[in-house]
């Protein structure tokens, strides 16, 4: 398989060189969800996945070539994006040797990193970011529909490239049922981010509606298919994040009460602390598909605060954990499979990791707050307003499962636009009222052509 990931990587790489950088950034997404990331070429000590080699051209396209990074403008989530990767390597290396923490951290950061850094300098203009959209929607089509029949049939329409998998994980694929049906995990090799592929998506698609790309009945069909593919995972997580995503969708007509209903929210959280005998995280638990999974959950988050980061809350255990590369030597928790993105930061990273990353998500929220302050037309509103319910869906569903892989590098991705989308719909607002301008002077300076050639 090292001859078809090669082959594939380099007419990705003559694609993503030759076309538009909006183009070639769709491009990029649609090998990288369509190809299994497991599949890869040993480059020295780093196994490069298909998508890490395509990054590179893809950057050089944006830079130098087309040079779309001169309408870039550096932010504080820019800033934050790095120190949270670095603040993340920093504590790693405190932990591990220093030539594992820069293998492992190296490959995070061509999945992480480089493609925010691609997202940003590509993505300045609505239609590219509509683009970009369009062109994650139709790719998951076709992988909801294989999604469905792995599901229903219990085989995988790629499954015959396991075998072929890097980074250990041929060893670690099974076929996992829940409810008499198999999860699906098709290209993703994890049904969970599989799920939260398209409960991220789903949301982005309705956020279509008034942007006239599609029709309504197109876009609706495509929602269809979009759920689809998030329930053939079976996923409490990829639920979870449908669930918020939806119920926020639902709240948009009453989005001038927000803080109201954020009020609310934070005063059931407190008091759900106050006055019962469990905490309030346990609630998001109880939805879950398993019981057992549910339970398990509660007891991470109970070991975590509850003495199991003695001795190590600044830098944490290093590369722990449930999978391969992980050494659990000196971690012995009884919850080693760390089903949460902020508690995998703090234990492998420490508080030096996950404390950007916290402050990273506040202010990405804040970008999105002033790009729907920014909106001068009911469409970007709704726009705006469902790529918020995308993130805070994810958001809310990680903290019962860690972002791996594709879904790291999409979340990256998404942070980069509600970096730049105050600057986008400011931009498609000053050109909309310039046309309107335009259209309004024409008429009348062909009117005031006609009368002075017939004076004359």
């Amino acid at each position: 398989m090292e001859s078809l990931t090669i082959l594939i990587a380099v007419a990705g790489s003559v694609l993503v060189l030759l076309l538009r950088p909006c183009y070639a950034l769709c491009v990029y997404c649609a090998v990288m969800v369509c190809y299994p990331p497991f599949l890869t070429v040993p480059v020295g000590p780093v196994d490069f996945s298909v998508s890490r080699i395509m990054i590179l051209p893809l950057l050089f396209n944006a830079i130098f070539l087309r040079k779309t990074v001169r309408e870039t403008k550096l932010d504080w989530v820019d800033g934050l994006v790095a120190m949270a990767f670095v603040g993340k390597a920093f504590g790693i290396a405190q932990t591990v040797p220093l030539g594992q923490c820069l293998t492992g951290e190296g490959g995070v950061a061509f999945d992480t990193l480089l493609p925010y850094i691609a997202t940003r300098c590509i993505i300045h203009t609505k239609k590219d970011l509509l683009t970009l959209f369009k062109a994650l929607i139709i790719t998951g089509i076709p992988l909801a529909i294989m999604g469905a029949y792995e599901t229903i049939t219990g085989r995988n329409p790629v499954g015959f490239m396991v075998p072929y998998y890097g980074f250990g994980m041929a060893e670690r694929m099974r076929t996992v049922e829940r409810f008499g049906l198999t999860r699906a995990s098709v290209t993703f090799g994890n049904y969970i981010n599989f799920g939260l592929f398209f409960a991220a998506l789903a949301p982005i698609c309705l956020g279509l509606w008034k942007q006239r790309v599609w029709k309504m009945s197109v876009i609706l069909s495509c929602c269809a298919f979009l759920l689809l593919g998030a329930f053939s995972s079976i996923s409490s997580a990829a639920l979870f994040s449908l669930y918020i995503s939806f119920a926020m969708l639902a709240c948009f007509p009453f989005r001038r009460y927000w803080p109201l209903m954020a009020g609310a929210g934070l005063g059931m959280i407190v008091f759900v602390e106050c006055y019962s005998n469990r905490h309030a995280y346990e609630v998001l638990t109880r939805f879950a598909l398993s019981p057992t999974t549910a339970y398990y959950r509660i007891g991470l988050f109970q070991e975590a605060l509850g003495g199991g980061m003695d001795g190590h809350w600044l830098y944490g255990y290093g590369y722990v954990g449930i999978g391969p590369g992980n050494d659990n030597t000196n971690f012995h928790w009884e919850h080693q499979d760390i089903t949460n993105i902020y508690i995998a930061k703090l234990v492998r990273g420490g508080l030096v990791a996950l404390i950007p990353f916290l402050v990273l998500n506040v202010f990405y929220y804040r970008r999105l707050y002033e790009a729907y302050r920014s909106s001068r037309s009911p469409a970007d509103e709704w726009l705006v307003w469902c790529i918020a319910a995308a993130l805070v869906g994810w958001n809310v569903a990680m903290m019962t499962v860690a972002a791996l892989e594709l879904v790291n590098t999409l979340l990256h991705m998404l942070i980069a636009v509600c970096c730049g989308l105050p600057a986008l719909v400011r931009r498609e607002y000053r050109l909309s009222v310039s046309q309107r301008i335009a259209r309004a002077v024409l008429p009348q300076r062909g009117v005031a052509s006609i009368v002075g050639n017939h004076h004359a």
